[in-house]
Formats: C-alpha cells, sequence, structure tokens
C-alpha cells in the first residue's frame, strides 16, 4: 500500500456530487472545497468526450465546481497523460491540484523533480487507485454494439453509474439511453482484453508516490448501505490538510477505516 499516515470509509455529503461520481464522490468535493477555499486555483481533470461516435479521454483545467462535477466518473480508456496534461499546467498560471492514475503521478513527479517552476505549480495530487487501463479497440467494441441496438450515433457515455457495481449508460441522438449491467464493459476490463502494454508490467495500483489515494470500497458491510463509499488514504502532510479541510467545512463525511479494507 505504500506509505501513509491514514485511511477513511468517506463521501460526500452533498448527494448531488454523489449522483454522477463512480464512488462516494470524494474526489470531486475535496478538489472543489480545495478550489473554493483558495487552496489552489485549478483542477486538473480528465473527461470523458465524444469524436465521431468513439469515446475518447481529454484532459482539462477546471476552475469552477461546475467543471469539476463535469468531469466525475470513471474513464476506463487510454491516455496519454504527459504528453497532453503537461502543456495545460506549464501554462496555466496559478497554483494547481491534479488527479491521475498512480503511472500519471508518477510521471508528474519525476518531470518536477526537474523543473522547479512546474513543482512550484503542483501543490496537491489525487491519485485514483488502478487495477489497469484499456486500449480504444475495446470500448470501441462496446460501443459499437450498443450502437447496433439503436440504429442512432452514440452522443454520451457513461462507464459507470449508481450504487454498488453500478451500470454503464450510453446517450444517443435521439435522445434513447442504454442502460447496461456494468460487467457487459467490465468482464472484459477485468481479464485484461486490450489492455495497454503498460499495465501488464505495472507494480503500482495505490498511487505511491500521491498526496492523497481514493478509490472504491467494496466491503460486503457495505453493500446494501444506500450511500457509496470512497476509500481515501492521505499519505503527506500537505493531502492531509486538504482532507482535513474538505471534513471541516462539511464538504467530506469521514470516518477511519482499518488500512486493510483497502486491500
Amino acid at each position: 500500500l505504500g506509505n501513509y499516515q491514514g485511511a477513511y470509509l468517506t463521501h460526500a455529503a452533498d448527494e448531488q456530487i454523489r449522483a454522477l461520481a463512480a464512488s462516494g464522490g470524494t474526489t470531486s468535493a475535496m478538489a472543489i472545497a480545495g478550489l473554493e477555499k483558495g487552496r489552489f486555483d485549478g483542477v486538473l481533470v480528465c473527461n470523458t468526450v465524444i469524436k465521431e461516435g468513439k469515446v475518447r479521454s481529454r484532459f482539462s483545467i477546471a476552475t469552477t465546481a461546475a467543471e469539476i462535477l463535469a468531469a466525475r466518473g470513471s474513464k476506463y480508456v487510454e491516455s496519454r497523460f504527459l504528453q497532453e496534461a503537461l502543456p495545460l499546467i506549464r501554462n496555466f498560471r496559478g497554483r494547481l491540484a491534479v488527479i491521475g492514475l498512480p503511472c500519471d503521478i508518477a510521471g508528474l513527479r519525476r518531470r518536477c523533480d526537474k523543473e522547479p517552476e512546474l513543482a512550484g505549480k503542483v501543490v496537491l495530487t489525487i491519485t485514483l487507485l488502478c487495477g489497469h487501463n484499456s486500449r480504444v479497440e475495446l470500448i470501441d467494441e462496446i460501443t459499437a454494439r450498443l450502437q447496433r441496438e439503436t440504429g442512432q450515433e452514440l452522443v454520451n457515455y457513461r462507464f459507470r453509474v449508481g450504487h454498488w457495481r453500478g451500470r454503464l449508460e450510453a446517450v444517443f441522438a435521439d435522445g434513447s439511453v442504454i442502460s447496461k449491467p456494468t460487467e457487459y464493459f467490465n468482464d472484459y476490463q477485468n481479464l485484461h482484453f486490450f489492455s495497454e502494454r503498460k499495465c501488464l508490467a505495472c507494480h503500482d495500483h495505490f498511487g505511491y508516490e500521491a498526496d492523497i489515494s481514493v478509490g472504491d470500497v467494496w466491503l460486503f458491510r457495505l453493500k446494501n448501505d444506500p450511500v457509496k463509499h470512497t476509500g481515501v488514504i492521505i499519505r503527506t502532510h500537505r493531502g492531509d490538510e486538504v482532507f482535513r479541510l474538505a471534513v471541516g467545512c462539511g464538504a467530506v463525511q469521514a470516518s477511519e477505516l482499518d488500512i486493510r479494507d483497502i486491500l
């Protein structure tokens, strides 16, 4: 699990934030609290976009609560973090929180070690616990199947919404919506069909180099809880400061969690 200062069972206090979140909405709630309380001026996030009917990832810098909320949810599709995110970070005037996968944050740390100006901009890193990421071929095959069901072009897609394992949701040009159990995609994803090659040799699923690590908590005692939860690992002093800020202002509800429950 790496070095840590504490572990917590959490969720966003605002149910509107939790509504479209991948788990308990804690990541969004912390980002919004830190932004509104002046701890940073922007948040680097990953959005899902539709390009010519296909699901792709795109990084952007959110400077409002609405822009942070627009990036909620899981994205199981390959991205090019250093290629796309570094220019955004370098061109941004102000302090940034950066949300990414463990490999993203590790790569960013290495760049920050070499570029003091870059390091001065990144004041918080939050990593998402990661099993691995998938190449576009997998999501393209899944969405093509969904499009054949409707005969319509895809205009919006979410990998997971709802409680516990949740459901994937696809919206089409005529307004029709298809909802499927997440295993419609995740059974292939969990078996590493079309896994990104780098993921096959990755040792860091927990975000060792981040200030805060967050992820789902799949405990059976929580399955029937009406609120889905987020597990949080606090790794550094500055991560602890932002987490306590979010809890202190009522944005996040938290209780201590045995670190073994993260596993």
